[in-house]
C-alpha cells in the first residue's frame, strides 16, 4: 500500500506550487470566458490538477536511482506485455482463495496481481466522472479519453520518462489499457449517482448579473501587472530615444545622471499620457490589462448614470494617481538622492516617506475589505471599472474591425 500512498503524499506537497504558478493564467481565462471567477467552478477545476498529479505521479513513481538504468541491451518488445487478459491468469497463479469458500475472497485484497489490477480501474474512475460531471462528455468521448490518457501513461513508462532514462522502468501493458478504460467508463457510469449530490455544472452562471458585480483587488491588480510591463517598456524605449537625440543635439556622449533622470521622468510622464489617457479614450476605457482581465473604466456621474469614459475623465483619473501620489513619492525620492540636504533633513524626508507608503497602505487594506472598492482618485475623478459584458466585447471588436 505504500507503493500507492508515496505518490499521492508527494502531490499533495507539490499541488501547491503547481496551483501558485497555475493561478494567474487560471483567473486570466476564467475573467475572459466567464466574465468572473466562480468559486465551485475553481474548486472543481483545482480538485482536477490534484487528481491529474496524483494519478500522473502513480504512474512514474518511484524513480530509478540513475538514468543510465538499463542492466542489459533489450529489444523494446521485452518491456512490452502484449497479451490481453494477462492480469486473471496471474490473480489465478498468486491467489490462495478457495472459491467455494466465499470467506476466503478476502485474501484477494492481500495479493499483488488483483490489487495492480484494481489500482489501474481506480486510477481513471475520477477521470470518467470529470469528463461526464464538468466537461458534460457522452460515453463516446468518455471512452476515448480514457484509453488515450492510459496510452499517454503507458508510452510514458515505455519512454523512460520521455528519454530521460535509458531503458523504461516499467512494463507497457496492453492489460493497463484495458483496465484504466474500464475506469473511466465506470466513472462515466456512476457520475449520475454523485452528481445528486452536487450543484448542476450547467446553473453555475445561471443567476450571475455581472452588470452589478463589484471589480475586485485581484482583478485589478492583474491588469495593472500587466499594464505597468508595458509601461515599463515603453518607458524604457522612449528615455534611450530621447537620451540619444540629446546626444545628438549637445553633441556629447557623457549625459550625467540628474539629466538622465529628468529624461526618465518626462518619458513616463509622456508614456503614462499616451496609454492610460489617450489610448483608452479610443478603446472605451480600455487597456491591455484591462481587455485580458475583460474590465473596462467608465464615468460613474453622482446621479448613478453610467457613461463612456471621455478624455477628460481618464485625465483626471491617471493625474491624480500617477502624477499626484506616485509622482510625489518619486518626487521625494529624487529629493533624498539628489538634493545634498543636510542630515536632519534627510532623516525628516526619509520619515515623511515611511509616513507617506504607510498611509496609503493601511488606506488600501481598509478598502480591501469594503464592499465598493472604489479607491480616492476613482471617488474624485468620478470613475470606475466595470465588468465588460459580451456584448460590449463583441461591438467593440466590431468597431475595431
Amino acid at each position: 500500500m505504500n507503493e500507492y500512498l508515496f505518490p499521492i503524499k508527494i502531490a499533495l506537497f507539490t499541488f501547491p506550487i503547481a496551483a501558485f504558478f497555475l493561478t494567474l493564467p487560471f483567473l486570466i481565462i476564467q475573467y475572459r470566458k466567464y466574465g468572473y471567477v466562480n468559486k465551485y467552478r475553481a474548486f472543481i477545476l483545482y480538485s482536477l490538477l490534484l487528481y491529474a498529479m496524483s494519478a500522473y505521479y502513480l504512474v512514474i513513481l518511484p524513480l530509478p536511482a540513475n538514468v543510465n538504468n538499463c542492466t542489459t541491451r533489450e529489444a523494446l518488445t521485452h518491456y512490452m506485455q502484449l497479451r490481453p487478459f494477462t492480469f486473471i491468469s496471474d490473480t489465478l497463479k498468486e491467489t490462495r482463495v478457495v472459491w467455494s469458500e466465499p470467506a476466503s475472497f478476502m485474501h484477494l485484497f492481500k495479493e499483488r496481481a488483483f490489487l495492480q489490477a484494481l489500482f489501474n480501474i481506480f486510477l481513471t474512475i475520477p477521470a470518467g466522472v470529470y469528463l461526464r460531471y464538468y466537461f458534460r462528455k457522452g460515453l463516446g468521448a468518455t471512452l476515448l479519453f480514457s484509453l488515450g490518457l492510459s496510452l499517454f501513461f503507458e508510452l510514458t513508462q515505455l519512454t523512460g520518462l520521455y528519454g530521460i532514462y535509458q531503458c523504461p522502468y516499467r512494463l507497457f501493458d496492453v492489460d493497463d489499457l484495458m483496465l484504466n478504460t474500464l475506469g473511466g467508463i465506470i466513472g462515466y457510469w456512476i457520475t449520475p449517482i454523485l452528481a445528486a449530490f452536487l450543484p448542476k455544472t450547467e446553473n453555475l452562471d445561471k443567476d450571475v448579473e455581472l452588470d452589478k458585480m463589484t471589480v475586485g483587488f485581484i482583478r485589478r491588480g492583474i491588469a495593472y501587472i500587466f499594464d505597468n510591463i508595458i509601461i515599463g517598456i515603453a518607458t524604457s524605449i522612449l528615455s534611450m530615444i530621447v537620451s540619444a537625440s540629446s546626444a545628438v543635439v549637445l553633441q556629447t556622449t557623457d549625459i550625467g545622471s540628474l539629466e538622465k533622470s529628468f529624461i526618465n521622468a518626462f518619458s513616463f510622464v509622456i508614456v503614462i499620457m499616451i496609454y492610460f489617457m489617450v489610448i483608452p479614450t479610443v478603446t472605451g476605457g480600455r487597456t491591455l490589462g484591462k481587455w485580458i482581465t475583460r474590465i473596462h473604466v467608465i464615468a460613474d456621474r453622482r446621479e448613478g448614470e453610467l457613461q463612456e469614459i471621455t478624455f477628460m475623465d481618464l485625465v483626471k483619473r491617471y493625474a491624480l494617481l500617477y502624477y499626484g501620489v506616485y509622482g510625489l513619492f518619486s518626487l521625494m525620492a529624487w529629493v533624498a538622492n539628489y538634493g545634498e540636504l543636510p542630515a536632519y533633513a534627510d532623516v525628516a524626508l526619509l520619515l515623511v516617506r515611511a509616513v507617506f507608503v504607510f498611509v496609503l497602505g493601511a488606506y488600501f487594506v481598509i478598502q480591501l475589505f469594503r464592499g465598493n472598492k472604489i479607491l480616492f482618485y476613482e471617488r474624485v475623478s468620478g470613475t470606475r471599472n466595470v465588468i465588460t459584458l459580451r456584448e460590449e466585447m463583441e461591438d467593440h471588436q466590431g468597431t475595431s474591425s
